[in-house]
């Protein structure tokens, strides 16, 4: 590992106590002198969430929860509610778990978005449990293949000075993992309107919009990786969120939902 990524590491390590700890530091920083970019789905949220102080939010693969997450910020400045789903057990217990203990508004859930509740298997990469590694679970085991064979894998690995195994079978593991419905979550989370549903799941985002009741339970914004969708997928999404009101925007990697009928829709026109 050379000093650059220890540095990082370090830098890391300490903005995850900040925001533990919901420090003054880190709440002020982000309150007062951080400013998003022009035109980035983190200015969007930014406002939406000035806007709404206190929203209820549904984030569905919140993985760690800080590294790379655009609402973590947000969720500590502004005080929001509601839940934080996470399937991998290493990853919620020492990461997601630990970085809300001291908040009485959010709760993290270790389970997977499914149509029933039960057990599954998720597909990770085995020899790693750094923050790109753990990006890569999928209920999809072709899609870490397809990762591994363009190379996405060794280079993040060689970056990492994490050493691949020997045997290209090695790579990739099953994980048991329990399940739930969006109705059982809502209930387990005592919520009963969705300001926000965040959706983050590897190519696994249009399943878990259909799992939503989108024309009952009608989130004001839903955001979603549209990256690992296929062309399809993604026509698909746009046209079922369009079919009920939604208003899209595409934003590099990511897509904005909002009801056309929104108190705060000007906010997309950016």
């Amino acid at each position: 590992m050379n000093i650059k990524t220890r540095l990082d590491n370090l830098y890391k390590k300490l903005v995850f106590k900040l925001a533990a700890s919901e420090s003054h530091i880190y709440i002020n920083f982000y309150r007062w002198f951080y400013t998003p970019s022009r035109g980035s789905l983190s200015e969007f949220i930014d406002n939406f969430s000035k806007a709404n102080i206190g929203l209820y939010v549904i984030q569905i693969g919140a993985n760690d929860g800080y590294n790379r997450d655009p609402f973590v910020k947000y969720i500590k400045r502004d005080k929001w509610r509601g839940i934080l789903l996470e399937p991998q057990r290493y990853v919620f217990e020492t990461f997601l778990k630990k970085l809300y203990k001291n908040s009485e508004r959010i709760t993290p859930f270790n389970y997977a978005l499914d149509n029933k509740n039960g057990i599954r298997k998720i597909y990770r990469l085995g020899f790693s449990n750094a923050r790109w590694a753990t990006g890569l679970t999928s209920f999809d085991r072709s899609f870490l293949e397809d990762a591994i064979d363009r190379g996405h894998v060794a280079g993040h690995a060689k970056r990492s000075g994490i050493k691949l195994p020997k045997d290209k079978e090695d790579f990739i593991i099953e994980e048991s993992i329990e399940t739930i419905t969006p109705q059982n979550l809502m209930t387990k989370g005592n919520m009963q309107k969705v300001d926000l549903l965040a959706i983050d799941t590897e190519g696994y985002d249009l399943e878990v919009i259909k799992l939503f009741d989108i024309p009952n339970l009608k989130p004001r914004v839903i955001v979603y990786e549209n990256m690992n969708l296929s062309d399809q997928d993604q026509a698909s999404a746009i046209n079922l969120l369009e079919s009920n009101n939604y208003k899209t925007k595409h934003i590099k990697k990511d897509t904005i939902a909002m009801l056309i009928d929104d108190e705060d829709i000007g906010l997309l026109n950016f």
